[in-house]
């Protein structure tokens, strides 16, 4: 597992169980999150549609996630992240069903693998859902204050 929690199963077994028969999108969005706290990034990507649209609000240049369209890109800019830090805790703190819309609200604490830096923060994701996927993310954060950390150790 990518992540530092210890004694949480993975639960992708779980995931590709549910992927068909979850479809409201308040229990799609508690179960990807369930996952994404456990570590489980296959099962978090289970629950998103192939033509995803996402971007980090603001942009800048330094955000990994940044903006993008597709499941696979979305993939690879998760996969960047985890390489860059350690999550030591991700909460989710509210989440808020509006349709297809789900508003959700979580803390989080990343570690830095190259300096072993830490910070804490808190995100606002808003999330469509359609048929039992995730078709668009909108992510709100600090995002100078995490391109910065995030850029620590680069050749740069």
């Amino acid at each position: 597992m990518r992540f530092r929690y210890t004694g949480l199963p993975t639960v992708g077994g779980l995931a590709r169980m549910t992927e068909h028969k979850i479809l409201r999108p308040g229990d799609v969005m508690e179960t990807a999150y369930a996952f994404w706290e456990a570590g489980d990034l296959p099962a978090v990507m289970s629950f998103v549609h192939h033509r995803i649209a996402f971007a980090v609000h603001p942009f800048t240049e330094s955000s990994i996630l940044g903006q993008g369209i597709g499941r696979l890109q979305f993939k690879r800019r998760l996969d960047m992240f985890l390489a860059l830090c350690d999550v030591q805790k991700f909460h989710v703190t509210s989440l808020t069903v509006r349709g297809g819309e789900v508003d959700g609200r979580a803390s989080f604490h990343y570690r830095h693998k190259l300096s072993g830096m830490e910070i804490e923060g808190s995100m606002r994701n808003v999330w469509q859902v359609a048929d039992g996927k995730i078709v668009r993310l909108d992510l709100m954060t600090d995002t100078g204050l995490l391109g910065a950390f995030f850029g620590m150790g680069s050749p740069n």
